[in-house]
């Protein structure tokens, strides 16, 4: 299971990136406005809607990849206000990353970019909660999925 951004949902989820962003980017504001993943999502509204759905649902998995990151000051804030916008909570939406890299060790197959790119992150992470046979696993299926697996998945 992955956050699955259509036109539906699009504005729930890029409210509960702006929550996240907004208090990210006090902590750590952007080097440049280009740099601004909001604005950038802003921007590619402007141009396709399937490209800033795509680039909402990355940055929400980027973000859910690196909570366990963040300083716990941070996290605080971060949740005081998912909770204040009736958002859940980042320990539940972390839980959303570890379902998919069950899943996925589970069936042997990633099906999608978003299982992609949540996996590509955990790997890379060497502090990630994976062992030496997991991430050697998932570190083949990254690359067979980048060699075949792109031209039917959409990379």
């Amino acid at each position: 299971m992955t956050i699955q951004i259509d036109d539906t949902n699009y504005s729930y989820y890029k409210k509960l990136f702006e929550v996240i962003w907004l208090q990210l980017s006090r902590q750590l504001p952007p080097s440049s406005p280009e740099a601004d993943p909001l604005a950038m999502i802003n921007t590619l509204e402007l141009k396709s809607s399937a490209k800033a759905r795509r680039a909402l649902s990355m940055g929400l998995h980027d973000f859910i990849s690196q909570v366990k990151h963040f300083p716990p000051d941070v996290r605080r804030m971060i949740n005081e206000q998912l909770a204040a916008n009736q958002f859940p909570n980042l320990t539940v939406l972390s839980g959303v990353k570890d379902k998919v890299i069950a899943g996925v060790l589970k069936r042997k197959q990633i099906n999608d970019l978003d299982e992609y790119s949540i996996l590509k992150e955990e790997v890379i992470d060497l502090a990630a909660n994976l062992s030496a046979e997991q991430r050697k696993f998932l570190d083949r299926m990254l690359a067979d999925f980048e060699s075949f697996g792109n031209r039917d998945k959409g990379m």
